[in-house]
């Protein structure tokens, strides 16, 4: 939590959150990023972004709505303090890694957060109708760009939408080799 208060402090205006999930507007997931990004060299960090597949076919009223945030609430407490979790569109949230040791070790801790994110709502009967898919870039094949890396990894949910099991894909790049 310290990190993320430094974090928070770096781009010296107001931090908003979502009261209910905790996790950072756009507008605050987009400043600290960048920032994060811009500020030092990065040996390699990564951008996820994680769609919540059927999502919106479930839930339409106001109390499927909190479901949603249910999930969205469990995802950002599995992934953990080590990374910026913001808002998407529609029905998928951010995830910027400003360290990643390696493609393995971040497929592992996507993984495990979906895993865990399950076991904990195991009582909401939506949650098997569900699907998590993870679009990953990383920063060093698009030279740090913000919106290059949101726009790729975004394409890889999309490419990756029809898939029958929860998923974690990678841009292809011979950098991965970390």
């Amino acid at each position: 939590r310290e990190q993320r208060h430094q974090w928070e402090n770096t781009i010296g205006g107001i931090v908003e959150t979502d009261p209910v999930t905790g996790i950072y507007r756009a507008k605050t997931m987009d400043a600290i990023t960048r920032y994060l990004l811009s500020s030092r060299e990065q040996k390699s960090c990564a951008l996820a972004v994680i769609v919540i597949g059927g999502a919106d076919q479930l839930f339409a009223g106001k109390q499927q709505m909190q479901k949603e945030k249910d999930i969205i609430t469990a995802l950002h407490v599995f992934l953990d303090t080590d990374c910026v979790v913001g808002e998407g569109t529609g029905s998928s949230i951010l995830a910027f890694f400003p360290e990643v040791k390696s493609k393995t070790a971040l497929r592992q801790k996507l993984e495990n957060a979906f895993y865990y994110t399950r076991m904990s709502l195991s009582g909401v009967e939506e949650m098997k109708y569900l699907r998590f898919t993870a679009g990953v870039a990383w920063s060093r094949e698009y030279h740090n760009s913000y919106d290059v890396l949101v726009r790729t990894a975004a394409s890889l949910c999309t490419m990756h939408s029809s898939d029958a099991m929860d998923s974690v894909n990678f841009s292809e790049d011979y950098s991965w080799n970390i």
